[in-house]
């Protein structure tokens, strides 16, 4: 009888458990997440013309010290020349029973800034998308701190 070293079965637990994964997710849900990296994708490259594809025109962000900004923030931001990178991770994508909202929670690394003046965050952001003329379009975010604000170091 043949055995199989165990390094050999966790990566086939591994790749089993993230097809299983990704298996779970509905279609819907595959949409809203690809719609979310479109969106990073976005705005890391500063492409202003792709958030009104994505952006409902009522949208509106909260930042977790409370302020609320819309697109046009997002858009003057981007052309400022502000140096910044976004990267999103951990999906969680919820839909609501009549498949017109959708909520994602997701783990964002956020590095703004260059040199000495760089800072660094780490946040959770909900995104909430609604079905509207029959595209997902993001009509509110909203992200929090993970671990302690900036304020309480």
């Amino acid at each position: 009888m043949r055995t199989i070293p165990l390094k050999k079965h966790i990566l086939a637990a591994s790749a089993l458990a993230a097809i299983a994964a990704t298996a779970l997710a509905g279609p819907i849900e595959s949409e809203v997440e690809s719609i979310s990296r479109a969106r990073y994708e976005a705005l890391n490259k500063k492409d202003v013309a792709a958030l009104d594809k994505l952006y409902a025109k009522d949208y509106q962000f909260v930042s977790f010290w409370g302020k609320r900004y819309g697109v046009g923030f997002l858009k003057s931001w981007m052309q400022s020349g502000a140096a910044f990178k976004l990267t999103p991770a951990n999906y969680k994508i919820a839909v609501s029973a009549d498949g017109t909202m959708a909520f994602a929670v997701l783990d964002l690394h956020e590095e703004y800034g260059a040199g000495k003046e760089a800072s660094v965050s780490d946040t959770v952001f909900t995104e909430i998308y609604e079905k509207k003329d029959g595209r997902w379009m993001l009509v509110q975010g909203h992200n929090s701190v993970k671990g302690k604000a900036p304020w309480e170091k």
